[in-house]
């Protein structure tokens, strides 16, 4: 599992077939109006667009931001993954009795372990048993046509200005809302996500200062000379978790997934330099500085071995940000940081930018008479950071779910056990940078996103459908996936790349282009 963790991995966005050209995410007319909900001044304002504001501290005294009760009193039935172990159920779990209590409707919640979400869902889709409101992924096969059939058009009451009327939700990035339309229709509310879906290259500074090797590389020929100090079997200290792909595709300047240009579409997998960065990644593998056991190990290994310093760096989402900083609390000297990618002949790389959302959540056509209360809970659950709703939201009950250290929420173990009911999986508010190590923490994290996001690139088929993707695509990628295992570990040559490009242009990437050329231009002719 080793490359293909770190593998700068195509987004295979998921849809059916169904009305206009598949999964065309309408024109600027269909998105809700984006009105700014600001409830705490940040410490850090992000000062380039799409860099997370960032707090020291949990703002003290947070104001409640909505009135009344959201719900009507009757049950809401859910339906969302569970990405953790399962929270109690209600009669045992404090934090979800108070959290219907706050609602004024019951959330019913059937939770799925993660695993085997797609599994569950499909069946549910197939016995018409869909809940009053359920979270659906990017995997989700055929989903034009299924949520034309099962999911309320939401456009009545989120397009435009009448979003407005809820001011949460209207908080949410446009950029996220693209991914909730489709056949020119809102189907459901996005699950934001920003900036933090990204991966970028961490590094243990702590490490790095003491063996004087501290300095960012400028090259790849500075980063494979750094790799190099920072390993020492001896002492099991490897400088790579896993083979960092993702970051040396970035070197060579490579597109996320897809790019478009004059309304062409090209892939990745088709870029002059993807050989370079193969081979890049290929003399990392032969210098053994990636740790032996890799290629067999996972993503929560990788992290182990970051934490432990084991291994130096490590290639992971931003996201896994404050959990490095949280477990690093705990080492003495523990330090942190991240850069973007340098140019893989000196300059600078890009940084590709992750999806804007999670997922999003639907509402069932059958629970059409309850859209509005339905659509004010989700109101209600997306109030932004610093307000009272995302307090509770986010920490429970004060004195029994958490305690305050200033205005800084510490979680009890009671707490850690119920908010794994938090619904984190049906609607949320922007990311925001709050990260309870402290403002050194902060600092570090703001500093890196204020390097990257001035070199971003957007994957341009974000937003776009193509049905070859949804079918056929995950099975070629995993073919591509393991070509690139093959050649990184020498199994196979560079060179072998070119005959699987073209078998994947001919099992699915030539119809995926031309789906999305399809759907790009319609989109922009909406």
């Amino acid at each position: 599992m080793g490359v293909i963790a770190a593998i700068g991995a195509p987004a295979l966005t998921s849809c059916g077939d169904g009305g206009a050209p598949a999964g065309t995410n309408a024109g600027q007319a269909v998105l809700p109006t984006f009105v700014k909900f600001p409830v705490a001044s940040a410490d850090l304002p992000g000062t380039n667009e799409g860099v997370t504001d960032g707090y020291f501290t949990y703002p003290a005294n947070p104001p409640r931001v909505t009135t009344g009760v959201p719900g009507d009193g009757k049950p809401i039935t859910v339906m969302m993954p569970a990405a953790n172990a399962i929270p109690p159920a209600t009669d045992q779990n404090a934090y979800a009795q108070e959290l219907n209590r706050r609602l004024g409707s019951e959330l019913k919640v059937a939770w799925t372990p993660s695993a085997d979400w797609s599994q569950k869902l499909a069946t549910t889709i197939a016995g018409d048993q869909l809940p009053d409101v359920f979270n659906l992924q990017n995997e989700t096969p055929d989903f034009p046509a299924m949520l034309e059939a099962k999911a309320l058009d939401l456009t009545p009451y989120l397009a435009g200005d009448a979003i407005k009327k809820y001011p949460a939700l209207a908080n949410i990035p446009t950029d996220s809302w693209r991914g909730a339309v489709f056949n020119g229709k809102i189907f459901g509310l996005p699950i934001p996500r920003g900036i933090t879906t990204s991966r970028i290259l961490y590094r243990r500074e702590d490490i790095l200062e003491q063996l004087g090797a501290a300095t960012v590389p400028s090259s790849f020929a500075d980063f494979l000379e750094l790799c190099r100090i920072a390993t020492d079997p001896g002492k099991n200290r490897w400088a790579l978790a896993g083979l960092p792909l993702t970051f040396i595709q970035e070197m060579y300047e490579l597109p996320n997934n897809w790019t478009e240009t004059d309304g062409n579409f090209s892939h990745l997998f088709e870029h002059e330099h993807m050989k370079d960065a193969l081979e890049s990644g290929r003399q990392l593998v032969a210098s053994k500085v990636v740790n032996p056991d890799a290629f067999a190990s996972a993503q929560a290994q990788y992290k182990k071995w970051f934490d432990a310093g084991t291994a130096v760096m490590v290639e992971d989402s931003l996201s896994a940000w404050q959990g490095f900083q949280r477990r690093g609390a705990t080492v003495p000297g523990f330090k942190m940081a991240a850069h973007p990618a340098p140019g893989a002949e000196g300059g600078k790389g890009v940084f590709w930018l992750g999806k804007p959302n999670h997922s999003i959540t639907a509402i069932n056509k059958k629970a059409a008479d309850r859209v509005e209360t339905i659509l004010n809970v989700l109101n209600w659950l997306s109030s932004p950071f610093g307000s009272e709703e995302d307090m509770f939201r986010q920490y429970g009950i004060a004195g029994t779910d958490y305690e305050l250290n200033g205005s800084d929420p510490i979680m009890t173990d009671q707490g850690t056990l119920e908010i794994k009911a938090n619904p984190v999986y049906l609607t949320g508010s922007p990311a925001t940078l709050y990260i309870s190590q402290g403002e050194d923490a902060v600092r570090a994290r703001h500093e890196a996103e204020e390097a990257l996001v001035p070199l971003a690139v957007k994957d341009d088929s974000n937003g776009l459908y193509s049905a070859t993707a949804s079918r056929a695509g995950a099975q070629q990628l995993k073919a591509m996936e393991a070509l690139q295992n093959d050649i990184v570990q020498g199994r196979k040559a560079v060179s072998d790349w070119d005959a699987g490009v073209k078998e994947w242009q001919a099992k699915a990437g030539d119809k995926m282009r031309l789906e999305y050329e399809e759907a790009f231009m319609h989109m922009n002719n909406a």
